[in-house]
């Protein structure tokens, strides 16, 4: 009776410890794409529980403001590109990136179907998922690569679908749109 008794007990027990070793972690994911499927691909895989972790994925759109949450405590880390955390950590926040999936900006610059050259753009107006994100920044880069002096041009924020409707509408002549391919 008394190896029944301890046997449970220290199932039990173990039971007990299992469940405290579990840390729950709050991910913050700034977009809907194939890099950012990483994390539910790890947690499928069972990466993070292998090492004790529970995570709890809250999809924040944007990395601006995605790095805007982080800041404030209520995440724990989050998976995002480099110009947002860039940009809040020479404004002296305290953010660390400890990997990198790409080493180059995954953005395409996309026009309506009238404009056939640089030049066409100069002066034109663009849109961007939020200002400090990082198309907003590739599609700076990008302009600048170009010879367009981007403090000629109007850039405005909207969300995809509002992006895509001011291009078909005229009230934009370009926006930064993430690349379908990888890399």
């Amino acid at each position: 009776m008394k190896r029944i008794f301890l046997i449970v007990a220290l199932a039990f027990g173990m039971a007990i410890h299992s469940a405290q070793a579990q840390e729950k972690i709050r991910v913050g994911q700034g977009s809907i794409s194939l890099q950012s499927g990483l994390m539910h691909i790890g947690k499928d895989r069972g990466l993070f529980a292998k090492y004790g972790l529970v995570t709890e994925t809250i999809y924040i759109p944007g990395g601006s403001t995605n790095i805007q949450v982080l800041i404030s405590g209520n995440l724990d880390l989050s998976q995002l590109s480099g110009a947002p955390g860039v940009a809040a950590n020479l404004e002296g926040a305290d953010i660390v990136y400890f990997a990198g999936l790409l080493d180059k900006l995954n953005y395409q610059l996309v026009t309506r179907p009238d404009i056939k050259s640089v030049e066409q753009l100069k002066g034109k107006k663009f849109g961007v998922s939020r200002y400090g994100s990082s198309a907003d920044f590739g599609m700076r880069a990008m302009l600048k690569r170009v010879g367009g002096a981007h403090r000629r041009h109007q850039v405005r924020q909207h969300r995809r679908h509002g992006r895509q409707c001011s291009l078909r509408h005229r009230s934009r002549e370009a926006q930064a749109e993430r690349h379908r391919r990888l890399g």
